[in-house]
């Protein structure tokens, strides 16, 4: 197959875990000597029966068990169900994963072999949302490995079986017997036998060749150069959703270069191009003043970037700790945002270091940089062509600007995400416009290199592939002329909108 056009992941075990599973452990003991038949049981009637509520879905058990009439045994044994799914939690990584699959277009179902009272999880963790199709066993009264099944959720997604991946921690339920349904499937946990992956969240960085086999974009042992170094990827995780960027998909390793140990990161782009985009800003930074990362593209079937940590810590909300060195370093890369149109200028993508010369701070994605100009080009087929776009002439480029990304109003917007310049405390918009301006003055030093690495780079291919989603383009010659402008600019005067 290609790349999928639908991903079905099983719940609990692959999405979902249970630290506390008491009540099935508890209630499984009814009658220590009927085992087989609680197995029985919760197979071909807990799964695939409907309960309107937990005390049903208990009451039945109970029963089931003779324990109808036993209301102290009834009480616990809520009490246990309640205990057992509050201790229920996401997998690491696989809420960043549905919601990358997702942006890219992919249709996401659910099939789970689950009772009533296990759908609750499934909305408190906030996974639900982000399926277009669910089915629990027991509102389908059919459970898995029944065909039909997958069938039934590739239908509803409206997908061909031959479309569609399945994922799950069962070789039986969620590898053998979707393929002979006609999916294809990856087991979540070990196996020799099948397509695997050890956690959920590895799955956000494979990628489908030429063939349509799906491949890892990373692998332990798998050589790495970065900042002149050459050396191999040890191991690696993805971070956390509450970590990630609201697009695309970062991953934290460690790498061995030269015998010494090293934390790096990867990130897999919404829209791959931006790795090229992001390398060549970071080329750029230096000439700026700007301190940042190392950075280089991983190639493969899809181009991950991989880069060096950032020093210091993830910088605290605005107005803490903000003194006059403090706003200085922050006017810096302000003057730098405005200079290179960074669009994603935010305090989430900065890290603070306290050094002996004062606190710097280290910006991270970098990818939302170069487009100032928002584009009408709705009628242009070939947006990502910069030959094409630069035949239609300046001035119809010009003639079809919509709006500029950076306005007074946006650059206050942000510069109050990371610092408030009260009426009271004038030294700390002094301290910011020191930054501004030796930012703004070093680029003008710097102009002709700058000039000169840019229109090199657009004469090279591939294109660069600059903005956001809704004015997404090829960079053009236009657009270095209009940075150049910027850096042209009186320091001053482009500062004064920020304060």
């Amino acid at each position: 197959m290609s790349a999928p056009r639908a991903v079905i992941f099983d719940l609990y075990g692959t999405l979902l875990s249970t630290t506390s599973p008491v009540f099935r452990r508890e209630i499984s003991r009814l009658d220590p000597g009927a085992r087989r038949a609680w197995a029985g049981f919760e197979r071909d009637t807990l799964l695939v029966t409907p309960f309107p509520s937990h005390e049903a879905f208990v009451d039945a058990i109970l029963a089931r068990f003779g324990r109808g009439d036993d209301q102290a045994f009834r009480d616990r044994a809520l009490g246990l169900l309640h205990e057992e799914l509050d201790s229920v939690h996401l997998l690491p990584g696989a809420i960043a994963l549905l919601g990358f699959l997702k942006r890219r277009g992919i249709r996401l179902g659910l099939l789970t072999n689950s009772a009533s009272p296990y759908r609750e999880p499934l909305e408190r963790t906030g996974l639900a949302p982000l399926f277009d199709a669910v089915l629990f066993s027991c509102d389908e009264r059919a459970r898995k490995p029944e065909p039909a099944l997958y069938r039934e959720a590739c239908s509803r997604l409206g997908v061909e079986p031959g479309s569609t991946l399945m994922v799950g921690d069962s070789l039986v339920n969620d590898v053998v017997a979707p393929c002979e349904a006609g999916l294809s499937a990856i087991l979540v946990g070990q196996s020799r036998r099948t397509l695997s992956v050890a956690r959920i969240g590895e799955l956000g960085f494979w990628a489908w060749d030429e063939a349509g086999t799906p491949q890892p974009l990373l692998a332990i042992g798998q050589p790495l150069e970065l900042a002149g170094r050459s050396g191999d990827l040890v191991s690696f995780e993805p971070l956390e959703a509450t970590e990630q960027g609201r697009y695309n998909l970062v991953a934290r390793g460690t790498a061995k270069f030269d015998e010494a140990m090293s934390t790096v990161y990867f990130k897999r782009f919404l829209h791959p191009e931006s790795a090229e985009v992001e390398r060549f800003v970071h080329e750029l930074l230096p000439e700026f003043g700007i301190e940042s990362t190392e950075v280089a593209v991983l190639a493969g079937r899809e181009p991950l970037l991989v880069s060096t940590a950032a020093q210091g810590e993830k910088l605290s909300p605005a107005g803490h700790g903000i003194h006059r060195t403090m706003a200085r370093e922050i006017g810096r890369h302000f003057a730098c945002g405005y200079l290179l149109s960074n669009a994603d200028l935010r305090p989430r993508n900065a890290f603070l270091c306290e050094t002996a010369a004062g606190p710097r701070l280290v910006m991270v994605d970098h990818e939302y940089c170069l487009l100032n100009l928002a584009l009408d080009l709705d009628d242009v087929p070939d947006r990502y062509d910069r030959r094409r776009l630069e035949a239609l002439g300046e001035t119809e480029l010009r003639r079809r600007i919509v709006r500029r990304v950076l306005t007074p109003q946006t650059m206050r917007r942000a510069r109050r995400a990371f610092l408030d310049l009260p009426a009271e405390a004038p030294d700390l918009a002094a301290g910011f416009r020191e930054g501004w301006v030796e930012v703004h003055a070093t680029a003008q030093r710097n102009a002709r290199r700058i000039r000169q690495r840019i229109a090199d780079r657009l004469a090279q291919p591939p294109d660069l592939i600059v903005g956001t989603h809704a004015y997404r383009r090829a960079l053009t010659t236009l657009d270095l002329e209009e940075l150049m402008a910027r850096i042209a600019g009186d320091p001053e005067a482009s500062c004064a909108p920020c304060l």
